[in-house]
């Protein structure tokens, strides 16, 4: 894994088609574009462009407790499969949700590391307490924004499908 992250501090972005670019393990595609005016692909687009950074059906946990994400297309090397330790799980996951640096503390400078991570519930409400921080999650409300439908008089026809992959 070591070798893997230092490979990706030193990648450069590289094409890796006409409007398509890959870095540090991202790729982008700059072919799309929607008409304001074509309600269907636009939210087919939007539903598209808001799925999760990480897919749950790729996610499998080893025997010995790692974590093995399945990637969605081998890469150029053969891989189809990355493997982490549950922290290194965690660091990278935090990363993605909460835009944290977990090479560098904001506070101080210095590198920041996983140690652990808590996972029962009571010594979880205990902390958060003694901290003075809600222990529990607020419930969430039923959305009462209507579908998309509704603002337009046309059934979604998303047979033009060629440009989001």
């Amino acid at each position: 894994i070591e070798q893997l992250e230092e490979e990706f501090r030193c990648a450069e972005p590289r094409m890796t088609g006409d409007m398509a670019a890959s870095f540090m393990g991202f790729s982008l595609y700059a072919g799309v574009s929607v008409w304001s005016s074509n309600k269907a692909r636009l939210e087919q687009f939007i539903r598209y462009s808001a799925r999760p950074a990480v897919s749950e059906e790729r996610l499998s946990q080893a025997s010995n407790g790692d974590i093995i994400y399945k990637l969605k297309k081998p890469w150029t090397d053969g891989t189809t499969a990355v493997i982490f330790s549950s922290l290194e799980f965690l660091e990278k996951l935090l990363s993605l949700v909460f835009a944290l640096d977990m090479d560098n503390c904001e506070l101080c400078g210095g590198q920041m590391k996983a140690i652990s991570a808590i996972l029962k519930q009571d010594v979880i409400e205990k902390i958060l307490t003694h901290l003075r921080l809600p222990a529990r999650a607020p419930p969430i409300a039923p959305s009462n924004i209507p579908r998309q439908e509704a603002f337009w008089d046309q059934t979604p026809d998303y047979g033009d499908y060629s440009q989001v992959h």
